[in-house]
C-alpha cells in the first residue's frame, strides 16, 4: 500500500511538471482556419550598418525573397481567433512586430504587450523582402519557412511545418520536427534535420549533414564536388548512383550502410535516417 501511494505521488508530480513544461513550450493544436479575423500591416526598416536579421514568430509562415534595395520590407497578414470582430480589432491594435538593434543585428519578434496570455489566439503570415547578402535567422512554431536566392548564412527552424531553401551561396542550417526539408542549390555547408519528414537536397557543393527519423533522404551533389560519404538507415536501403570508377565505397550486406569516397574527398557528407531509403547521386 505504501509503495502504491509513493508511485501515485511520483506520477502526480510527473504530470504536474509535464503540464507545466507543455505550457511553457506553448504546445497546442493549431489550425490557421480557426483564426478567421484578418488584418493587414507592414514593417519597414533601413538596414544600413546591419549584417544580420532575425525574425521570431509563434504561429504562421514566413516567406523570404531578396531584392536590390538596402531596406527590409515585411507585409504582415494578421490572423486572430476571437469571439467577435471588436475583440479581434483590439488584439490587432495592441499586438504586432517590434524590432530592436543589438550590435549589427536587427531582431524582430512579436510584441504581445499586456496580451501575452493571449498569444495562442494570434497568428501572422509574413512576406519578407531583404538584401541578398544579409545573414538571416527565422523561427516559428506552427508554420512553414521558405527562403529564396540568398547569399548570407541561413538559420531556419520550425516545429510543425516544412522548410524550403531555394538558391543559397552561404552556409545553412534547416530544422523542423514535423515537416519536410528541401534545399538547393546550396554552395555552402548545409545541416538539415527533422524528425517526421523527408529531406531532399539538390546541387550540394559543400559539407552536408542530414538526419531524420521517419523519412527518406535524397541528395544530389553538384558535379565536380568530391566528398567522403557516411550514410546509414535502419529500415530501408542505401543506393549510390555515381560512376563506379569515381566512387570507392563499401556497403554492408543488407545495403543499409555505406562508407566511401568520391573524387578528391574534400567535403564530408553524413546522411542518417531510421525509417526510409537514402539515395545519393550527382547533377
Amino acid at each position: 500500500m505504501r509503495m502504491t501511494k509513493m508511485f501515485l505521488a511520483a506520477l502526480t508530480a510527473f504530470l504536474v511538471i509535464s503540464l507545466a513544461a507543455c505550457d511553457e513550450l506553448f504546445v497546442f493544436d493549431f489550425d490557421i482556419d480557426d483564426y478567421r479575423y484578418r488584418f493587414n500591416d507592414t514593417f519597414e526598416a533601413n538596414l544600413e550598418g546591419i549584417d544580420s536579421v532575425s525574425i521570431t514568430i509563434v504561429n504562421g509562415y514566413v516567406n523570404v525573397e531578396t531584392w536590390s534595395s538596402e531596406n527590409l520590407d515585411i507585409e504582415i497578414e494578421e490572423r486572430i481567433k476571437a469571439t467577435d470582430e471588436e475583440r479581434a480589432e483590439e488584439l490587432a491594435e495592441e499586438i504586432g512586430l517590434k524590432g530592436r538593434v543589438v550590435g549589427s543585428e536587427l531582431r524582430i519578434e512579436i510584441d504581445f504587450g499586456e496580451f501575452h496570455h493571449m498569444r495562442r489566439y494570434y497568428a501572422c503570415n509574413l512576406e519578407v523582402r531583404l538584401p541578398r547578402d544579409i545573414d538571416l535567422s527565422l523561427r516559428t512554431t506552427n508554420g512553414k519557412l521558405e527562403i529564396a536566392e540568398i547569399d548570407g548564412r541561413v538559420d531556419a527552424s520550425t516545429t510543425n511545418g516544412s522548410v524550403h531553401l531555394e538558391g543559397s551561396n552561404g552556409d545553412a542550417e534547416l530544422d523542423s520536427t514535423n515537416g519536410k526539408i528541401s534545399a538547393g542549390p546550396v554552395e555552402g555547408d548545409l545541416h538539415a534535420s527533422t524528425t517526421n519528414g523527408s529531406i531532399e537536397i539538390k546541387g550540394a557543393a559543400g559539407d552536408v549533414q542530414a538526419s531524420t527519423t521517419n523519412g527518406a533522404i535524397s541528395l544530389e551533389v553538384k558535379r565536380g564536388t568530391g566528398f567522403r560519404l557516411n550514410a546509414s538507415t535502419t529500415n530501408g536501403r542505401v543506393s549510390v548512383d555515381l560512376p563506379s570508377d569515381e566512387f570507392n565505397g563499401e556497403f554492408n550486406r543488407r545495403r543499409t550502410r555505406v562508407e566511401g569516397q568520391y573524387g578528391d574527398g574534400r567535403h564530408r557528407i553524413e546522411l542518417h535516417t531510421t525509417n526510409g531509403a537514402i539515395r545519393i547521386s550527382r547533377d
